[in-house]
């Protein structure tokens, strides 16, 4: 049984993923800052999730980063409709 995610705004969602990305050891070593784009809202996926973020602005070797972030952030919030 999973538990229940929390419910956040899609600005609250971006600015989650974007400050644990920002606070990943790869990305603060460079004195990096990527900028993720907006949630989206979709239905329900296999991970029980109804948002995702297409991407984010900034250097694509931290896309690993990005993709944890995202993934981390997924699997406890959901997106308040």
């Amino acid at each position: 049984m999973q538990r229940e995610k929390q419910l956040a705004s899609a600005d609250d969602l971006r600015l989650l993923v974007q400050n644990a990305v920002n606070a990943s050891p790869e990305v603060r070593q460079h004195n990096e800052e990527l900028v993720v784009h907006e949630p989206f809202w979709h239905e329900t996926d296999h991970a029980g999730c109804n948002w995702s973020i297409s991407g984010y602005m900034g250097l694509s070797e931290y896309a690993e980063d990005f993709r944890s972030a995202l993934q981390n952030v997924r699997s406890n919030y959901n997106l308040k409709s």
